[in-house]
């Protein structure tokens, strides 16, 4: 009797699966995985894009703008604060007139104490020093020039330096104000008793003050004066002196009579 092996059966239309195939089928399932979940991603990116924009629309705006505001509020707040830590107030500059005939002056003034004071005459720099303990300072023997000086000041510190002071307008005026007498003529003569009041009338340059026998003349803000003085029977002598803001004068006299 022959010997019968067992043989496993094997179904009909079926192969057996090696270990590559294996491997494929798990790849193909793993992309199919990721590329759903770049799907989900994108859905979401997408989706969160369109609710972005519409809540920036109906919400996001008003809250932009109030940020901004906020925003800007401390950092308006950060530069006050560092303004006052570098701020330095700027000289005071005093004097005790506007006008003078003289060819030097003396300036005063105070700042920070310790500071240095820069002097400036007509934007030119001109001399510096350093505040006393109590703020002052005192420049002397300043030179001044023909006409208008205008004076400013600047204090400076290590960490800290101040805008310009006010200015101060000094005029040096050296020669005396022009003046002209209109009336009366030198050497006129008048005659009777309703001539004894007369008018004397003239110009003077501006700023400038006129006296006639020692009494203020009248003037009209034009460069005109005008004063009325009363006659005497025969010579009369009459006397002017103009008067600038520096203390310059200017004398005048005109001679005239009185015939009764």
């Amino acid at each position: 009797m022959a010997e019968q092996r067992y043989r496993k059966p094997q179904v009909i239309g079926s192969s057996p699966i090696d270990g590559s195939a294996q491997k494929t089928c798990m790849r193909s399932r793993l992309q199919r995985a990721t590329e759903s979940s770049m799907r989900r991603k994108t859905w979401l990116y997408i989706s969160g894009i369109v609710i972005l924009l519409v809540s920036a629309l109906f919400l996001g705006i008003p809250l932009l703008i109030r940020l901004s505001i906020w925003m800007g509020s401390l950092s308006g707040n950060q530069e006050e604060t560092i303004v006052q830590r570098t701020f330095l107030a700027p000289p005071l500059l005093q004097s005790s007139y506007t006008a003078t005939n003289s060819a030097t002056i003396t300036l005063s003034g105070s700042a920070m104490s310790g500071s240095t004071v820069e002097l400036y005459r007509n934007e030119s720099l001109i001399d510096s020093q350093t505040t006393k303990e109590n703020g002052t300072f005192t420049f002397e023997e300043v030179v001044l020039e023909e006409g208008t000086n205008t004076f400013t000041a600047q204090a400076q510190t290590k960490d800290a330096q101040s805008n310009l002071s006010s200015p101060l307008i000094i005029q040096q005026l050296s020669k005396g104000p022009e003046l002209m007498i209109t009336a009366p003529q030198d050497g006129q003569i008048f005659t009777g008793d309703s001539s004894r009041v007369i008018v004397v009338s003239g110009t003077i340059s501006s700023q400038a003050s006129v006296t006639v026998n020692g009494a203020r003349a009248i003037l009209d803000g034009k460069g005109g004066f005008r004063a009325t003085i009363r006659l005497n029977d025969g010579d009369n002598t009459i006397s002017l002196v103009a008067r600038d803001r520096a203390g310059n004068t200017t004398d005048a006299s005109r001679r005239v009579t009185l015939q009764p």
